[in-house]
């Protein structure tokens, strides 16, 4: 016995219709789904906070009461504005960098990434919680770690530049610096977002061409203040090799023996002796300053 089923021709269409209706609407919501923001804020000097879409906190390098921060401004306690942070990443050990992690790891419980020697002294000398660091967390340049939940990836790159650590504690016939590790700079790789790149204080290297060509880098925060770290017209020079699609200038203006604005770094990616390298967009960006990012895209 066969069964036949019968549909009228505008039954027929009125059910495809409500099929695909049914398609698009559930890929809508799988997209909205996978859809949420990437967050980077410049917190002024090299402090930035990223929050990726899956709401894990991030900060690199938070030195939150330096004196471009709006939160630190009129004696302000910036730190009285921390809220939730996962993980702190620590470039290398000047004071301008390790900044203020020890008393925002008291207040969040942020796990540290850094290089070995730098998280080990910050124990023993700054008073880092121990529990919130250790082989998960601690690495060097060449390595990759994954963290929050496997959202993001971090590599550790090179950075030229020094990295000593003040030690509080020292005495009268000992050194006011310690050992603080290898300088480095650090790619963040996130999950339904962009690729970071933060070069540190580095001086301009060749191997930045190689960062540029083995990664997607999306946004680099590039250091242009010069004297401490790369003078504007080679930090113009990384922001080419490197590839990437939008760069945000920092480490300027902190100091007075700083670059005090990020003009000649904008002319010399504009420079003609630049013409046959990529020109990735220029950012400006402000102390407290957001960015947002769909996917690898800045919105805005």
């Amino acid at each position: 016995m066969k069964l036949v089923l019968r549909m009228r021709p505008s039954h027929l269409l009125g059910l495809l219709g409500g099929l695909l209706a049914i398609g698009l609407l559930g890929g809508l919501l799988a997209a909205h789904a996978h859809a949420a923001d990437t967050q980077v804020t410049w917190h002024g000097h090299a402090a930035f906070e990223i929050v990726t879409p899956k709401g894990h906190v991030i900060l690199i390098d938070p030195w939150l009461s330096n004196p471009k921060n709006p939160d630190a401004a009129g004696g302000q306690d910036p730190l009285a504005k921390v809220g939730k942070v996962d993980y702190i990443l620590i470039t290398h050990g000047h004071f301008d960098h390790v900044g203020d992690a020890v008393a925002i790891a008291k207040k969040t419980g942020a796990r540290l990434v850094t290089n070995y020697e730098l998280g080990t002294n910050m124990v023993k000398l700054l008073g880092y919680p121990k529990d919130q660091l250790g082989f998960d967390t601690l690495m060097n340049v060449g390595g990759d770690i994954t963290i929050a939940d496997g959202e993001v990836k971090v590599h550790m790159t090179p950075a030229v530049h020094s990295s000593g650590m003040q030690n509080p504690n020292a005495k009268p016939d000992q050194p006011d610096i310690v050992y603080g590790g290898e300088a480095a700079g650090f790619i963040l790789t996130i999950e339904g977002g962009p690729t970071i790149y933060d070069t540190g204080d580095t001086a301009y290297f060749e191997d930045m061409d190689e960062i540029g060509r083995c990664n997607h880098i999306t946004l680099a925060l590039v250091n242009t203040g010069g004297h401490f770290g790369m003078e504007p017209e080679m930090a113009a020079w990384a922001a080419k090799s490197v590839r990437a699609k939008y760069v945000v200038a920092h480490h300027w203006g902190t100091f007075p023996i700083l670059a005090q604005d990020t003009a000649a770094f904008e002319a010399a990616l504009k420079g003609h002796w630049f013409s046959f390298r990529h020109t990735p967009r220029f950012v400006p960006l402000a102390p407290g300053g957001t960015l947002v990012f769909e996917g690898d895209e800045l919105k805005g």
